[in-house]
């Protein structure tokens, strides 16, 4: 039946109050231009899936039907979001100069051309005023080429500190944050599984002087093609990811760098239970950062380096807990062993491996996506101007081991509750047993 031969003879959009309706028709183009029951299917998953990502509705419903000899109706319907939304909270660590006061708020189609706004606003006694704002809608961009013709551009703004990557809090400690003198500028342009991104971005130092100020210009460009049979909580299918960066085009700021990093991941389905499958999932991930234009010394800052360690990444190793630690600039002194209180190191070349073996649980509580698992992970991390070799690479290899649950609600987010044991580790590497890991699929 997908091999049969059709044709789109109308499309009718329903629900729309506030948005124009060429905002849906331009994810619709391919729609129109399928020719068998199957490329039909495809593409409108295709256009489903773009149409959430604009966040601007509740539910995108679709139907075929009224098929006749001048081909098939295809019927979209459409629940608009709320307008506005708006947020306010706070969250603390315990101690008094960690209380985080937030206000979040979203303005959806306030032009009418399809557009949302936000912006955030934060307050602590410790890191003072935070700012960021947000802007994007669908257009038509001139980038064809790069699979870009039909794009969600937006512009992003960050003002203030935040919590530094390569320094986050822990069970013990809590997170550097970058200066909040720091300003971040993005604009991207995003179609489906494509992104391009235009970054400049003002570093300045973290509240402990672990780097200085640095002012990166950057163009960066990521793709992806994904067989999964679901994001968050695969077991059938494979996916894969490539995104590359170049700093320092036009000797546009202080960073000059290429950066790379690819991840490749396969699932299969061993058994079929009553309620669901045992499967056997395996993700790879390498990752490289070289000089610009493959001469010079590579001078990577902070912020620029490959991190490793955490729930999703290497388990049983503490956030941003593998490779060496950098010393402590100024503050309190530390105490004996304390090492989670120093920033990680990172490293200019990263490789990770995960094997997973996964079944539901019993009943009903495994046929709505709790599942248990096994898992095997390995990784390393190599510093900036250290010599790769096989030797240094095996030398380098963390392994860990353990058990865990899974759970995708929804399908649009994966959280994992693991016990993890080390089986190799090196000096400055931080450990972590329990762990509690939330992304929005699995291997990201």
């Amino acid at each position: 039946m997908e091999k049969e031969p059709i044709a789109v003879q109308g499309i009718k959009i329903t629900g729309l109050r506030r948005y124009p309706q060429s905002l849906v028709q331009q994810e619709l183009k391919k729609v129109h231009q399928a020719q068998t029951f199957g490329a039909l299917l495809e593409e409108i998953d295709a256009a489903t899936q773009n149409l959430n990502q604009t966040d601007l509705f509740d539910d995108v419903k679709t139907s075929i039907g009224g098929a006749d000899a001048q081909g098939v109706h295809v019927t979209i319907h459409l629940s608009e979001k709320k307008p506005y939304k708006l947020k306010v909270g706070a969250t603390t660590s315990g101690a008094a100069d960690e209380v985080r006061y937030e206000a979040a708020g979203t303005l959806r189609g306030f032009l009418r051309m399809g557009e949302l706004a936000t912006a955030t606003v934060t307050k602590s006694p410790k890191h003072g005023l935070e700012l960021a704002f947000g802007l994007r809608r669908p257009v038509a961009t001139p980038l064809a080429v790069l699979g870009l013709a039909e794009s969600i551009v937006s512009v992003d703004v960050e003002v203030g500190g935040r919590e530094a990557p390569w320094a986050p809090a822990t069970s013990s400690t809590p997170g550097r944050r970058v200066d909040g003198r720091a300003v971040r500028c993005a604009c991207a342009a995003r179609d489906g599984s494509r992104r391009l991104v235009v970054e400049v971005a003002r570093r300045v130092g973290v509240d402990d002087d672990a780097f200085s100020e640095s002012t990166k210009c950057a163009l960066s460009y990521a793709l992806r093609a994904d067989g999964r049979d679901a994001a968050a909580a695969p077991t059938d299918g494979a996916c894969a990811d490539a995104s590359v960066e170049v700093a320092g085009l036009g000797d546009a700021g202080d960073a000059r760098f290429v950066k790379a990093e690819g991840a490749l991941q396969n699932h299969i389905r061993v058994t079929k239970l009553q309620n669901g499958f045992v499967a056997l999932g395996g993700v790879a991930r390498v990752g490289a950062a070289l000089p610009l234009f493959g001469n010079g010394v590579l001078d990577l800052a902070m912020p620029d380096r490959f991190y490793l360690g955490g729930p999703l990444r290497l388990r049983a190793f503490e956030r941003c807990g593998v490779g060496a630690r950098s010393p402590r600039a100024r503050g309190a002194p530390l105490l004996a062993g304390d090492a989670t209180a120093l920033p990680a190191v990172g490293g200019a070349l990263l490789w990770a491996a995960s094997l997973i073996l996964s079944a539901p649980v019993p009943g009903d509580l495994g046929r709505h996506g709790l599942r248990a698992l096994a898992f095997l992970d390995a990784g390393g991390l190599l510093a900036p101007g250290a010599r790769a070799s096989l030797t240094s690479l095996m030398a380098e290899t963390r392994l860990s081991c353990g058990l865990g649950l899974a759970l995708a609600p929804a399908a649009f987010a994966r959280l994992e509750l693991n016990y993890g044991w080390v089986l190799r580790a090196r000096p400055g590497d931080v450990a972590k047993g329990l762990q509690f890991g939330v992304s929005a699929a699995f291997g990201s």
